[in-house]
């Protein structure tokens, strides 16, 4: 599915796809919910609680919306990284480039 290529933590794309309930995401989007991050400060019993949203969709949804936030702080972990790498490394060229003076 090309919207899952594009965004995948698009809750349209899981519904497209069909592993969301069309209820369970008309429920969602009803809410303001577009993606697995939006998701991330729900937990079960908050997705349980809404109308049209199964069990199994509601603890896909947890798991998932999980996932993308674990992702997401790796991602910034290893961006922080490079970026020390680099400050590391202009540190390092300009005390040579002030040692060779």
């Amino acid at each position: 599915m090309q919207i899952l290529q594009d965004n995948p933590a698009s809750l349209e794309g899981l519904e497209l796809c069909g592993k969301l309930h069309p209820l369970a995401a008309k429920s969602l989007y009803a809410r303001g919910y577009q993606t697995l991050h939006d998701l991330a400060s729900l937990t079960l019993v908050d997705l349980l609680v809404m109308p049209n949203v199964p069990r199994k969709d509601a603890e896909m949804l947890v798991r998932l919306a999980a996932e993308a936030k674990s992702a997401v702080e790796r991602v910034n972990s290893d961006i922080d990284g490079l970026g020390s790498a680099d400050e590391r490394q202009a540190r390092s060229r300009g005390g040579a480039d002030e040692a060779g003076e």
